[in-house]
């Protein structure tokens, strides 16, 4: 029989993924959330063990998948 990822496993990865994204593009979850689903509390309730369902999932994944950060050589502003 296949192993198949926990709900703990995929709550997790995601809130892996969501982190990797906000220390790339400088914001917070909350923007985040509020930018993928309109709910700013989102990751919070993530982080709590909140459940979710298979459509906000996907619509989370979806919205990283389409705004990934563009790799940059260097920093931006001027900045060192």
């Amino acid at each position: 029989m296949p192993a198949y990822p926990t709900e703990k496993q995929i709550r997790t990865a995601l809130i892996r993924r969501m982190t990797a994204h906000c220390e790339a593009v400088g914001i917070q979850p909350r923007t985040l959330c509020e930018r993928a689903i309109n709910d700013p509390n989102f990751f919070i309730k993530l982080q709590n063990g909140g459940n979710f369902t298979v459509k906000t999932y996907q619509r989370v994944q979806r919205y990283l998948d389409e705004h990934r950060p563009r790799a940059s050589k260097g920093r931006r502003n001027g900045g060192s």
